[in-house]
């Protein structure tokens, strides 16, 4: 394995980025989302690292969720109302954020 940024690296992948209504989607191949521990519905961090330029994605357990989250995570299947709450959130994230800051 070729560790291309000078940090334990376990595996290394090139994955095409492609459009999802209003989001950009990278899959994740099933070995890696099996070490992971994660599966599909099931919730994860994203964070940009601006240091390295790049993006960190860890598992998220549903006791790491608020009370509002934490029903819709341990459900195996959303409800259509979910489903367009999490399509509102995330096409309207950057939004929210700045919001908050306010």
């Amino acid at each position: 394995m070729i560790n291309l940024y000078n940090q334990d690296v376990t595996a290394v992948e090139i994955r095409r980025v492609f459009r999802s209504g209003n989001s950009l989607v990278v899959t994740l191949p099933p070995g890696m989302a099996r070490e992971l521990g994660i599966g599909e519905g099931s919730y994860v961090t994203v964070e940009l690292d601006q240091v390295r330029g790049g993006v960190w994605l860890k598992p998220l357990e549903a006791g790491g969720l608020r009370p509002s989250f934490r029903a819709m995570a341990t459900r195996s299947r959303p409800s259509r109302e979910e489903s367009k709450l999490r399509e509102l959130l995330e096409t309207h994230e950057g939004l929210l954020r700045a919001l908050t800051e306010i």
